[in-house]
């Protein structure tokens, strides 16, 4: 905190006070002493103006926010390395420190004795914000380098920078040993966590020494696109320190909108300016850059960095190199003495419009000047490249170097991919005992080496410089390096995960076995080579070191696996079995690198494709899912092979018990009918029925009627048969709509959940009143005229026949009882046809009238009665052409309210309703 003079005095008197625990609180009121939960302060305002000694604890409410302005101490806040000032959490969560304006979050100034711990602090967006979210800063004049700095289990977010330690004073001020520890940081525009110090000339002399970054996260800070003079857009940078170490830290998807066209763009986790940093046991994958802009890699060896370290580490999935190794003009001291070891790289530069190295990038920003980038040593490590996502496992990029060595290195390519792209300077590199593969065959790429592409290491050999060779004998191997997995690759996304994968991993039986030279003899500079390889096991083994990142002992006899036994497995029809243990070893192939396999006795129940495998390691998991609709017994036959050839296999029965399974059908249309209609039949209404697979074919099948909304309207009822017959009767004065819910059951049972009735299905029954019979009477196609008369215009002989023909055109049944002469006057006139006693609605019936006239006017009259009581009789007169005699039609049976009506020369019969 800011301290005015007049009251040093009180400082010094605070400094030797017991160290005290403060409560901050947003319920808080900062007129309170602030000493217990009970009694906090309210503001970060009321904490800037406190002064604190050795040992005080200032605790913000988990859960609660607080907002500007930023948190700060400051050299009169006088805690120690042995008893800091601890500035953090308490109660549930971790408390929110909010810049709301363009402040830092939390400011700690010319001192140290400070650890910062299980905070959260937030900016107002990258857009916003020119500050940082945790910022150490030494500017003293003196050279001092301030203790027991520590930030640890924060987050920080929304700022230009997310964490970050720096120092700036020619009298290279800063800290000593800072950590910080367990921190994220994310959505930050120029860099997650970093460290700077003030230029210098000579690498031994930094402003900082011993940082370490150990356990954090960075990701999606981005690079701040208006910053076109520097990189933006890094996980983690580390500069201006003598001694660094980054462990067990993870960076991904950072970068993408970094604005240095000229080179400078954003990389996982590098170091510059610096040294003997190490970067270990890192994860770094998909980082990106921006169209234009360099780098967007895993790792990097920059300007100034001497003596650095990339041991164990992991890049995948980057836009730029995994592992780049570069000199950028300016720079005030040269790379050198850089070793990248025991490292795995895999699909990297997958921006190819930059054509940078998948593997291993150098670029040297000095033309003319080797001395500039000199004394590189690249040595057990595995890089995989697929031509069509990734650039070559090793890439020049510009000027000279001196003294980079490649020793035991595997490089693995796909697709023609190249194992070596350096145009220029191949004088500067020496390839010494490395692994070369092409997983596909495809060496079409081979080795660029200046002007001329190889496709085999025996020519490439030849080349000038005469790669692969040693002592004048050639080393090295153009062979498969029997690895797990290296083209499936590995994407972990956590250290844990990191630590634990399989895959890359040195086979029984593979050449790079003890194949590798010892960079440790005087032959090589005596180089120091660490204790382990990247799955952590012992180097060397056997006999000499292997080729690769891992270290593993000689081949010997080979002996099978073991595989658990495996109990039978009673399992219903479509439902699996669940997840199946089975462990599985082997003596001398890494556990995940064992495969299964399985086998099917009876593929029809269960087919191979059904038997999935799951889990890793020696635990793994079989789960068993039959075919749709069978059941039955299959056995299956579990197999484990491994690196070597040799199985094992256990089997088991899976017993799958017959559920039944629901019946089926498509139902008809909707039915249409009238009252008193008579049986109706529908043959093929019910279709597609089904008593379900092909195994239940046999069932016997029924339709039930389960619910019927108009009983009434039946004088039988609806029903289907088996074969789908639909059939019902309508009463005789049925009228309206029945709604009909009917099912298929079959006889398979519900045992084991099974099913026997079909979904239910509906559909609709209208019943119309009876359709009214229309009757129209014609004589030689002219119908009747008005009136109900046919007039006989021809004088007519002693029994002369006149035809009739009845036609119904409406829509109803005409049953017809009597057709008589009712009346005759001056003739003798009787029926001597018939018509039909039953007319069908659209068809015809004759009739016949024999007449004899006895006088020159006569007429008679015609009765046709119908068998129905509602429906009218009709009568009509037939009359000589000089008769004025004229009878009208005669109703007959008629109900009240009903007439005789005739209409458009047609008489027709109506139904009373």
């Amino acid at each position: 905190m800011h301290l005015a003079p007049s009251i040093a005095l009180i400082c010094c008197l605070i400094a030797s006070a017991p160290a005290s625990d403060y409560y901050v609180s947003t319920s808080g009121n900062d007129g309170n002493a602030g000493t217990s939960m009970a009694s906090p302060w309210q503001t970060i305002a009321k904490v800037n103006t406190s002064n604190f000694v050795a040992g005080d604890r200032v605790f913000f409410a988990g859960g609660q926010t607080f907002t500007n302005p930023g948190l700060m101490l400051d050299a009169s806040d006088t805690g120690s390395a042995a008893n800091p000032i601890v500035i953090g959490s308490y109660g549930t969560g971790r408390a929110i420190i909010r810049a709301t304006g363009n402040v830092d979050g939390l400011f700690i100034y010319n001192t140290g004795g400070v650890r910062i711990q299980d905070l959260i602090v937030e900016g107002p967006g990258v857009s916003s914000s020119t500050k940082s979210g945790i910022i150490a800063y030494c500017d003293l004049a003196n050279g001092s380098k301030l203790t027991g700095l520590a930030i640890a289990n924060c987050e920080a977010r929304q700022f230009r920078n997310g964490i970050i330690i720096g120092a700036w004073h020619a009298s290279f001020s800063g800290f000593s040993g800072a950590l910080v520890e367990n921190c994220v940081a994310h959505d930050n525009s120029r860099s997650g966590i970093s460290s700077y110090g003030y230029t210098t000339t000579s690498a031994a002399v930094q402003s900082h020494a011993s940082l370490t970054i150990r356990g954090c996260e960075t990701y999606l800070n981005r690079g701040d696109p208006l910053h076109t003079a520097n990189h933006s857009g890094s996980g983690i940078v580390v500069s201006g320190t003598v001694g660094g170490l980054v462990d067990q830290c993870y960076a991904h998807h950072n970068g993408g909108s970094a604005g240095n066209p000229g080179g400078g763009g954003p990389v996982g986790i590098w170091t510059y300016q610096s040294d003997g940093v190490v970067i270990q046991r890192c994860l770094v994958h998909d980082q990106k850059t921006t169209a234009g802009v360099k780098d967007g890699g895993g790792f990097d060896i920059d300007g100034g960095a001497v003596n650095a370290v990339i041991q164990y580490c992991y890049s995948y999935n980057n836009e730029g190199p995994g592992y780049l190794i570069c000199e950028y003009s300016g720079a005030d001291v040269p790379v050198s003495a850089a070793t990248i070891r025991y490292c795995l790289g895999w699909n990297d530069a997958r921006r190819r419009a930059n054509d940078q190295g998948a593997g291993f990038d150098f670029y040297n920003g000095y033309d003319g000047d080797p001395s500039k980038l000199t004394g590189v040593t690249i040595h057990n490590n595995l890089v995989y490249a697929d031509a069509a996502v990734a650039g070559a496992c090793v890439k020049w990029e510009g000027g000279p170097l001196a003294n980079v060595r490649f020793a035991n290195n595997i490089f693995v390519v796909t697709g023609g991919s190249r194992f070596v792209d350096i145009a220029a300077h191949t004088a500067d590199f020496s390839f010494v005992d490395n692994a070369y593969f092409s997983s596909d065959a495809n060496y079409s790429g081979g080795w660029k080496w200046s002007s001329l592409t190889y496709t085999s290491l025996d020519a490439w050999r030849s080349a000038s410089g005469a790669p692969e060779t040693w002592s004048g004998s050639p080393v090295g191997m153009q062979a498969d390096p029997l690895l797990a997995n290296v083209v499936g690759g590995a994407q972990p996304t956590s250290i844990a995960a990191l630590e634990s994968i399989t895959a890359y991993r040195l086979l029984a039986g593979s050449p790079c076995i003890d194949a590798g030279q010892d960079l440790r003899t005087a032959a090589f500079g005596s180089r120091t080579v660490g204790s382990r390889d990247f799955f952590n096991q012992t180097i060397p083994q056997g006999g000499a070191f292997d080729i690769g990142a891992h270290e593993t002992t000689p081949a010997t006899a080979n002996t099978a696996p073991t595989i658990s036994p495996i109990d039978g497995q009673a399992i219903l029809e479509d439902a699996p079995t669940g997840a199946i243990a089975v462990t599985i070893g082997d003596a001398e192939t890494a556990a995940g690198s064992l495969t299964l396999a399985a086998a099917s006795s009876n593929p029809t129940l269960v087919p191979i494709a059904n038997v999935v495998f799951a889990g890793s390691f020696a635990n793994r998991t079989a789960t068993v899912t039959p075919a749709a609709d069978r059941n039955g017994l299959a056995t299956i036959t579990v197999t484990v092979t491994d690196g070597g050839g040799l199985t094992a296999s256990r089997s088991f029965t899976v017993n799958v018990t017959a559920v039944n399974d629901e019946p089926s059908f498509v139902p008809g249309a909707d039915q249409n009918t009238y009252a008193g209609a008579g049986a109706q039949t529908v043959a093929s209404w019910a279709t597609a029925i089904s008593a379900g697979p092909t195994d239940e074919s046999g069932q016997t099948l029924t339709f039930q009627v389960s619910a019927n909304s108009n009983p009434g309207l039946f004088a039988t009822a609806p029903a289907v048969s088996p074969a789908g017959t639909l059939s019902y009767t309508p009463a005789s004065n049925a009228n309206g709509t029945a709604t009909i819910s009917l099912m298929l059951v079959d006889n398979g049972g519900t045992a084991n959940g099974g099913v026997q009735a079909s979904a239910m299905q509906t559909f609709m029954i209208a019943c119309s009143p009876t359709p009214l019979p229309n009757l129209v009477v014609s004589r030689s196609s002219v119908i009747i005229g008005s009136g109900g008369t046919d007039r006989c215009s021809a004088a007519l002989g002693a029994n002369t026949t006149i035809a009739y023909v009845l036609a119904n055109s409406g829509q109803a049944v005409l049953s017809i009882a009597t057709a008589t002469v009712v009346a005759h006057t001056g003739c003798i006139a009787s029926v001597s046809a018939l018509p039909a006693a039953s007319v069908v609605a659209g068809t015809t019936t004759g009739m016949g009238v024999d007449v004899t006239p006895q006088a020159a006017n006569w007429s008679f009259t015609i009765s046709v009665t119908s068998n129905d009581p509602d429906t009218p009789s009709y009568a009509w007169t037939i009359r000589s052409s000089t008769s004025t005699v004229s009878t009208a039609a005669k109703p007959c049976g008629i109900g009240s309210g009903i007439a005789l009506v005739l209409s458009a020369l047609a008489l027709t019969f109506f139904r009373r309703h």
